[in-house]
């Protein structure tokens, strides 16, 4: 099982911390369960993800690969995910709702990738004898959600949870966590705050 951390926040902060802290947690509860898992971290904050233009060029993918033709980091972080089980995304929430690069990523990501869409498509391919899809359309797969906020109440920060399970819903994905750490703002580190550091 493969499992990969996404934090989309300034490197080293609270977005990485979180990020970080649960890889930990998946390691270890693996390892008491006497399971292999590999894990993966990736900060995406110097990574550079466009916005979607609506070309509809993805939903051609006459090779078998749906593939977005803009060239930029988007394809590294779309190969990243596509290999993982298991995915969690910690993500900054600076204006009630998710940071933009998250958007942008969920905005190329989740209707090239919507699962309903993809089975028509394959079965499609299969009776007319073209390239089949790429068999990772398919995988289940469980992701985990953290909203990280300055705001010590949970005004500024309350789109940003329902804003993440747009990552999830076209992939069918199972939701198994998720928190919003607001309240960031007025701390040192999340490394101090023993009740989260628990969750």
């Amino acid at each position: 099982m493969k499992v990969l951390s996404i934090s989309m926040g300034r490197k080293n902060e609270r977005s990485d911390i979180y990020a970080k802290q649960i890889l930990m947690g998946v390691e270890a509860a693996a390892k008491a369960a006497g399971k292999d898992v590999e894990v993966e971290f990736i900060n995406t904050v110097t990574m550079n993800i466009g916005q979607c233009r609506g070309c509809g060029a993805c939903s051609k993918a006459p090779d078998g690969k749906i593939k977005c033709i803009l060239k930029d980091d988007y394809l590294e972080l779309e190969e990243k995910v596509l290999d993982a089980d298991g995915i969690i995304i910690v993500a900054p929430v600076y204006s009630v709702g998710i940071v933009g690069q998250l958007k942008n990523f969920l905005d190329r990501f989740g209707a090239a990738h919507d699962r309903a869409s993809m089975i028509d498509e394959q079965e499609k391919r299969k009776a007319d004898g073209r390239p089949l899809l790429d068999e990772r359309y398919f995988k289940d797969r469980y992701c985990s959600y953290v909203a990280v906020g300055g705001a010590w109440t949970e005004d500024w920060t309350v789109f940003g949870l329902p804003m993440m399970h747009l990552f999830s819903c076209s992939q069918t994905m199972k939701v198994v966590g998720q928190i919003n750490a607001n309240d960031q703002g007025r701390k040192t580190s999340p490394w101090f705050d023993d009740a989260m550091m628990k969750d």
